[in-house]
């Protein structure tokens, strides 16, 4: 029985032979070594280098060999960061490896020396205290909620030549036994140069200038090339089968040569599709299998520099597709049956991804620790193709432990994967795709958005039109209202995480609320806990007002890709009004006025609050715009 047969006699019920796909599991594992064994000298195979060109390479000659047909490149502009190698050595001392976070340029030849100053975790009080100017700072980079970008900001407006980050015991990043990390980092231009150690060469290097202040060396060898392409690999299975695609795809750009994250995501794709060849499958329309350049990193000196490749293809190579495209399946780290299985998408595919994961559960195949469905997150490729306007899963083994232990670390090794669990989740995958293939504009639930609608917006003001437009929105049911609302509903948070577009405005305006309270009730300390939970204000305590305010910008105003689309929010800046509330030293003294700031940025945000509830709910049921009927399958 062909695979179209065996899964296309099911109507409304999954069933357990529609996992009875042939994956080739030496050939899953040949894949992921080959490509886990390119990268620059400490493994990295960023977006526009060769490295990255020499992957996308061996996974169109894999779809060659495969079959499928139309196999090509798209490029996309980027902004090149090629690694080659760091350290930091210390006079009449031992010198370490070193690491770097993406888009930091190098330094100079022979490196940066200077005297060590220990800067604890970089709060602005502590640097209130050391002269830092023409010194490299050490700082132990602990904070679960303050990126490292602005730390190091504010490190260099304070005269910081370079700055070494390790990340001690209890931090956010790299607890992994010998783990040595990198991440996006999202630096500033105008900060100086920064390098990472693993814990215990950090431990040694506190330790060294507890007793009194050595002379280092911070030396890192990096290239920026803002004029790079990075590319997109396609190969299609039925090419002039009618109508628009479905996408199955993982991204081949990666750290530390980054076997689990995403070499694994990049093998099963290829196995997948070498899978459905076999048995023949036919589909009646294309289904395009694509890995995505750029979704680690791909923007110099932005606040969301990541899945630009994915961005790229959606709305700028394929713009046509945020109508018609049915589904979009990205594959990410996959293979670790020790982490749970996390699955990301709309409302609207939660039942169709319910179902299988049920019936994958039921038969073995997924981890001992279960499944959970979530809201998108900014962090993988289904995002992007969602505020384009395609509705898709992203599919991957999870767990915050992971992510402050060994993510984006040394210890992403081809010896930490399981291939028959990796197998095990190809099978699932590939009964998503053929799912999602015969159910075409069938798949989506759009009662389930009315009902996240009616839920999510209950305290507002607005709520009642909302839950009515939402209503509207179920009963028109159709892939345009989809991707309207995907394109025009939806905001990223100061945190850099989706949500419908009044979000961020709402939780101010709560801490507004929550911090005026307090000032009544004579708490001041509660106020400005509460105010620091507004906008980008938990940076106070740690960055000048300088520099808060670069970050607000930079969020407020991005330059380029997906977050030009995302509606980020004007959050209001409070730094002087908490420094008043703490009674830090050289702020204005607290008084009258403090309330009054309050309470005007509480009416703007409120405002803010009602404008963005009126766009939500023009985006669910736009007035100008007659329902239109369900399209049939297959119509663009």
């Amino acid at each position: 029985m062909t695979a179209r047969n065996a899964t296309h006699q099911r109507t409304a019920t999954p069933t357990a032979q529609a996992f009875d796909v042939p994956v080739d599991r030496g050939a899953l594992r040949r894949i992921v070594e080959a490509i886990s064994s390119v990268g620059s000298p400490a493994g990295h195979r960023a977006t526009g280098t060769p490295e990255e060109h020499e992957v996308a390479g061996i996974v169109a000659a894999e779809m060659r060999a495969i079959g499928l047909a139309d196999v090509g490149f798209e490029d996309v502009p980027v902004d090149g960061w090629r690694f080659r190698r760091a350290a930091v050595s210390v006079a009449e001392g031992p010198a370490f490896e070193a690491s770097s976070l993406a888009g930091v340029d190098g330094t100079p030849p022979g490196g940066v020396t200077g005297e060590l100053v220990f800067v604890g975790d970089g709060r602005r009080d502590r640097l209130d205290r050391l002269d830092l100017e023409g010194r490299i700072a050490l700082l132990d980079w602990r904070s679960h909620t303050v990126g490292v970008s602005e730390t190091g900001l504010e490190l260099g407006r304070r005269g910081a030549a370079a700055i070494i980050a390790t990340c001690q015991e209890g931090a956010a990043h790299f607890q992994g036994e010998g783990a040595l990390g990198t991440s996006v980092g999202r630096w500033h231009g105008e900060a100086p140069p920064i390098v990472v150690l693993r814990m215990a060469d950090g431990a040694e290097l506190i330790a060294r200038c507890r007793g009194g202040r050595p002379r280092a060396t911070v030396t890192l060898e990096a290239e920026n090339d803002r004029e790079a392409a990075g590319r997109n690999v396609v190969g299609v299975l039925g090419p002039d089968l009618p109508g628009p695609p479905i996408v199955v795809g993982a991204h081949h750009d990666g750290w530390f040569f980054g076997a689990f994250d995403n070499a694994s995501g990049v093998a099963s794709v290829l196995a997948i599709a070498r899978a459905l060849l076999e048995r023949e499958w036919s589909p009646e329309r294309p289904v395009w299998f694509v890995t995505h350049t750029g979704e680690e990193y791909g923007r110099l000196d932005e606040d969301a520099q990541w899945c630009v490749g994915s961005w790229h293809q959606a709305a700028v190579a394929h713009p046509d597709w945020g109508e018609t495209v049915p589904f979009f399946l990205e594959i990410e780290a996959s293979g670790r049956p020790d982490l749970p299985l996390l699955v990301l998408g709309p409302p609207e595919l939660r039942r169709f991804a319910s179902r299988w994961c049920r019936l994958a559960g039921r038969a073995g195949m997924l981890p001992r620790r279960g499944w959970r469905f979530a809201r998108p997150s900014t962090g993988t490729d289904q995002w992007p193709f969602q505020l384009a306007g395609v509705p898709g899963l992203a599919v991957f083994n999870w767990h915050t432990d992971f992510q402050h232990t060994d993510y984006h670390s040394t210890n992403d090794t081809v010896a930490r994967l399981d291939f028959e669990h990796l197998e095990n989740l190809c099978r699932l995958d590939a009964a998503l795709l053929v799912d999602a293939e015969r159910s075409g504009d069938r798949l989506l639930d759009f009662k389930a958005r009315a009902r996240d609608v009616d839920r999510a917006t209950g305290t507002l003001p607005e709520h009642d039109r909302l839950a009515e437009a939402a209503a509207q929105y179920a009963r028109a049911g159709s892939r345009r209202a989809f991707a309207r609302l995907a394109r025009s509903g939806f905001a990223v948070d100061t945190h850099s995480e989706a949500g419908y577009l009044y979000e961020q405005a709402a939780r101010d305006a709560d801490h507004l609320a929550t911090a005026l309270a307090r000032i009544s009730a004579g708490d001041r300390g509660g106020a400005a806990r509460a105010a620091s939970r507004v906008g980008f204000n938990g940076l106070g305590r740690w960055v000048s007002e300088d520099v808060q305010r670069r970050a607000e910008r930079r969020y407020q105003s991005p330059r380029g890709s997906w977050p030009r689309a995302s509606s980020p929010t004007r959050t209001p800046n409070l730094w002087r009004e908490l420094a008043a509330l703490r009674g830090e030293r050289g702020a204005r003294e607290f008084g009258p006025w403090v309330e009054r700031s309050f309470e005007r940025h509480l009416r703007e945000m409120e405002a803010e609050v009602a404008k963005r509830s009126d766009r939500l709910a023009s985006a669910l049921s736009p007035p100008d715009r007659p329902h239109r009927d369900r399209p049939p399958r297959g119509a663009r």
